[in-house]
């Protein structure tokens, strides 16, 4: 397991670093399920949004698994935008997007609450989903 985390901690994307790109989207994709709220899910329309802005902490955090969520792209460029953590949360809160308790209880989203959900998400990852 402790392996596994270090690599599934190691995963990065931001629009410099784009090689894990189509390995972090089939994670989401996982995370996801194959619908939300019994509506199928498009996932050659789903693009990956950063929870805390590109602009705003160094690559290593804003890219890292824990600070990433996929959504529809118009949700993304249109509605998400640059807004804070909490607004982005508001916004996908009312679109029913399936928030885990990591991002429905966090008053604020620092690299602290990234990491812990990255972490969090490699468990669930290897004891849940692929059950390794």
């Amino acid at each position: 397991m402790d392996e596994f985390e270090v690599d599934f901690m190691d995963l990065i994307y931001t629009k410099n670093k784009q090689r894990d790109k189509r390995v972090i989207q089939y994670i989401l994709e996982k995370f996801i399920g194959q619908n939300i709220n019994g509506l199928p899910i498009d996932y050659n329309s789903a693009s990956i949004e950063h929870l805390l802005a590109q602009s705003k902490g160094s690559e290593e955090i804003v890219g890292s698994i824990g600070n990433l969520i996929l959504v529809d792209k118009r949700t993304n460029s249109e509605e998400l935008k640059d807004y804070d953590f909490l607004k982005k949360i508001e916004i996908l809160k009312g679109k029913n997007y399936p928030l885990d308790d990591h991002l429905l209880n966090a008053t604020q989203w620092t690299e602290k609450e990234i990491k812990e959900r990255g972490k969090a998400m490699s468990h669930k990852a290897y004891n849940e989903i692929w059950n390794l």
